[in-house]
C-alpha cells in the first residue's frame, strides 16, 4: 500500500509538477517604410537620407542602403529605417555605379502603421527635387545619372515642401 502511494505521489509530481514552457512574443515596433518600383538596368546600391526633427543636414549616421540587381522589368527597392525614426526630410541617393543606364521612375510608397503614401511615375517630380547630377524627363518620369568630373558622384533626389507635409502627416496621431 505504502509503496503504491508513493509511486502515485511521485507520478504526480512529475506530471503536474511541470511547467509548460511559456512562448514571450516580442512585439515588433513599426517602423517607416520606403519603397521605390523602379527600372534598374545595372547592378546597383540606393541609399536612403533622413533627417529628423530639428535637423537640416543629412549625414552618414541616419542612413540606409538597399543593393539592387539589375533588370529590364520594374522592381521593388525597399527601405525600412530603424525603429522609433520619424523623418522629416528624406533624400535618395540613386546609385554609386557610374556607367548606371537611364533610371525610370514607376512608384514612390511611404508607410507607417496604417499611414500611406503614394506618387505615381510622373508626379515623382512634384515631391522630390534632382541634384545637378540628375537629368529629369518629367513627361516619362526618368532620371539620367550625369557624372561630373572633379565632383564626387552623388546623383540624389531631395524632398521638396511637399513631400515633408505628407512626412509630417504620417506621424500625426
Amino acid at each position: 500500500m505504502r509503496k503504491n502511494i508513493f509511486v502515485v505521489s511521485i507520478l504526480f509530481c512529475l506530471f503536474s509538477c511541470k511547467e509548460e514552457p511559456k512562448v514571450v512574443q516580442q512585439e515588433k515596433k513599426e517602423t517607416f517604410r520606403v519603397a521605390l518600383d523602379l527600372i534598374v538596368k545595372a547592378d546597383d546600391s540606393l541609399q536612403l537620407f533622413y533627417c529628423e526633427e530639428g535637423e537640416q543636414d543629412y549625414d552618414g549616421v541616419k542612413t540606409v542602403w538597399a543593393p539592387i540587381k539589375g533588370k529590364e522589368t520594374s522592381q521593388e527597392v525597399k527601405f525600412e529605417l530603424p525603429e522609433d525614426a520619424m523623418p522629416t526630410k528624406i533624400r535618395i541617393d540613386f546609385g554609386v555605379n557610374k556607367q548606371q543606364q537611364p533610371i525610370e521612375v514607376k512608384k514612390f510608397t511611404m508607410n507607417y502603421y496604417d499611414k500611406s503614401f503614394q506618387i505615381k511615375d510622373t508626379m515623382f517630380y512634384q515631391y522630390f527635387i534632382p541634384s545637378h547630377q540628375i537629368e529629369w524627363d518629367r513627361k516619362k518620369a526618368v532620371a539620367t545619372l550625369k557624372p561630373t568630373n572633379g565632383e564626387t558622384y552623388d546623383p540624389a533626389f531631395r524632398s521638396r515642401t511637399s513631400l515633408e507635409v505628407e512626412l509630417a502627416k504620417m506621424f500625426k496621431n
